[in-house]
């Protein structure tokens, strides 16, 4: 299955949905208002100059923010796998290598997190 299917997009959404809490640790209503609040956190905690001059390509920045572990997303190799797995990206269950998987999840994200907020 290719990542841009509906089914794809609507699977990552509802991961972004289900990983992302307030203050309180209560999910939010909407998919939008979860995305757009992953999206004021990580400008909030990722923007800053030291880290724009570390990564200065937005998706590698949000890649090293996500494996910082914020919210309920994957971190381990067999969760971000499992993740990978559950939305249809890997219908042959092969392995890949644990930097490249991570890359994959974090992307996907990203790329859902600034659609489902616009």
């Amino acid at each position: 299955m290719i990542s841009t299917s509906k089914e794809v997009k609507n699977a990552i959404r509802s991961h972004i949905h289900a990983a992302v809490y307030d203050c309180e640790e209560n999910q939010f209503p909407t998919i939008r208002d979860a995305c757009e609040h992953l999206a004021a956190e990580f400008e909030c905690v990722a923007n800053n100059p030291a880290n724009i001059s570390r990564f200065p390509n937005h998706a590698n920045r949000f890649h090293d923010y996500l494996m910082g572990l914020p919210f309920r997303f994957g971190y381990t190799h067999e969760g971000i796998d499992d993740a990978l797995n559950a939305w249809g990206l890997n219908p042959d269950n092969k392995t890949y290598p644990p930097e490249k998987a991570a890359r994959t999840y974090t992307a996907l994200i990203f790329r859902e997190m600034n659609a489902c907020k616009a």
